[in-house]
């Protein structure tokens, strides 16, 4: 070009069009990344949950059905980490501790019943609870229920910890479960698979050490396992509630329907906790009664049919409540 179109600066760029269109001066041009709604945080585009359907990757369906129910144990027999059906009996120091790089599960509802579910890219859960360290010498077994829709399951492990500080201030030994595909029971996809092993000796899925009278974290290792949740999670003394025991526990309830609360009443033994449900299986009350008797406050809540799932010594029992 030999005419001086002057000083254009360096960051522009001529374009000769032609005798029609002369030059065309275009400045400040870039090059964006898309942002894949993918990956924003929020449920746009064609997608039918966040950040999955549609175009997006299939969204993590969880199972339509709750963990097996626990067996009705005497209170004292049994040590709940996480159970609806158990009363919990310790205090946490931190219940997610976070051990591999952020928290790891979610709580949800499935059919009414409290389930953890694993985050994606996190696999182990820790559960610290040093401030009120267990001795568990006395309870001889072990339990837990999984689920994974995962499918591929090789390399897959579910393995469950007990950490013993040995009186001291960090880990001094550990008890191992370790489920996977080969092991019995066995890592399968589809189905809940409930785990009740007897921890007095080593062998077979139970590895590492005995000693168990200074608990005082337990660690959940899902290493390989997209997709799982999971379930009652505690250590009993394997007794057995007798059916006469059991049926002991008789609820008497009014009034019901209701405009402003149930009252609730049990014969022969205390109610411990008491959970309340909407019909979408939303827990919209919780409460501790430790009680025979206890009233249930509707006052703030939506007209409707509710379930209360009821935690005695004998076991858990739900009942229907109506809001007028």
């Amino acid at each position: 070009m030999d005419a001086n179109y002057g000083d254009v600066g360096a960051s522009r760029v001529i374009f000769d069009m032609g005798a029609d269109t002369g030059f065309v001066f275009i400045d400040n041009v870039s090059l964006l990344g898309a942002t894949s709604t993918c990956n924003n945080g929020v449920m746009d585009g064609d997608e039918t949950g966040i950040d999955c359907g549609g175009s997006c990757d299939a969204c993590v369906m969880a199972p339509t059905m709750a963990a097996p129910a626990a067996p009705a144990r005497p209170e004292a027999d049994v040590v709940s980490i996480y159970s609806d059906s158990y009363t919990g009996n310790i205090a946490f120091d931190n219940f997610d501790a976070g051990w591999c790089g952020g928290a790891a599960v979610n709580g949800i509802m499935i059919a009414g019943n409290n389930t953890l579910e694993k985050k994606p890219g996190i696999d182990c859960h820790g559960i610290d609870f040093q401030s009120d360290r267990q001795d568990l010498s006395d309870f001889t077994h072990i339990h837990f229920d999984f689920y994974t829709n995962d499918t591929d399951l090789a390399g897959d492990v579910f393995n469950v910890k007990l950490v013993d500080f040995g009186g001291g201030g960090s880990e001094s030994s550990a008890l191992e479960v370790n489920i996977n595909g080969g092991t019995m029971p066995q890592l399968v996809a589809n189905q809940w698979v409930s785990v009740d092993l007897d921890i007095t000796a080593l062998g077979g899925i139970v590895t590492g050490s005995l000693t168990r009278s200074d608990i005082a974290q337990i660690g959940i290792t899902t290493a390989n396992v997209t997709n799982v949740w999971y379930d009652n999670i505690y250590l009993h003394k394997n007794t057995l509630l007798g059916i006469e025991d059991f049926n002991k526990t008789v609820f008497s309830t009014y009034p019901n329907p209701t405009k402003n609360s149930w009252t609730v009443k049990t014969e022969s033994t205390k109610m411990t906790n008491i959970q309340l449900f909407d019909v979408l299986g939303k827990n919209v009350l919780s409460m501790s009664p430790n009680s025979r008797e206890t009233k249930i406050d509707a006052s703030n809540l939506k007209a409707g049919l509710y379930f209360a799932r009821i935690n005695t010594e004998f076991g858990t029992s739900s009942i229907k409540l109506i809001k007028n």
